[in-house]
């Protein structure tokens, strides 16, 4: 009769778990690589000269072979395909914690070092902060030893490009 009584019981309490809603909790890990396929373009290229602190800039490492122009890698590969600084979007989460939580988290850090911020690619919640530090002073430059001017900005940006 013990034996009947708790598996009816189990039986109950399992039917119950498959019929009611899964709920999420706020948490987890998300595994994978994001590879690209096709010929990875070539870096974008900006004259030194037209920057305000040409001289000071021409310091960065990412610039062409003659040092007059500064080269920006937008899509960067390793051996295997794997695409660097790729931003994966998790959307429509109804999980309130975890919403008000991402809004209250720590702002996206950006440093301007030899007039290029890092890291290039960063992810800030809508209307959320983000903080920029500038770390260039050129002490040759009289308008520049306090610091570099720089204008930082970004870019609102929904699913790839190509979309």
């Amino acid at each position: 009769m013990r034996n009947r009584q708790s598996l009816t019981m189990s039986l109950v309490v399992g039917a119950m778990l498959l019929a009611a809603p899964m709920m999420a909790q706020a948490g987890g890990t998300i595994k994978g690589k994001v590879t690209f396929s096709g010929k990875v373009p070539a870096p974008k290229e900006f004259a030194f000269g037209k920057f305000p602190n040409a001289d000071f800039c021409k310091k960065n490492e990412s610039k062409s072979a003659d040092g007059n122009t500064r080269l920006l890698k937008e899509v960067e590969v390793d051996g295997s395909k794997g695409l660097k600084n790729a931003v994966v979007a998790v959307t429509d989460i109804q999980d309130k914690g975890f919403v008000d939580g991402a809004k209250k988290a720590a702002p996206q850090n950006v440093v301007a070092e030899l007039c290029e911020f890092k890291p290039f690619t960063g992810i800030a919640v809508s209307l959320g902060m983000f903080h920029v530090e500038n770390h260039d002073a050129d002490p040759d430059d009289p308008k520049s030893k306090e610091g570099v001017l720089h204008n930082p900005h970004s870019f609102d940006q929904l699913g790839a490009k190509s979309s």
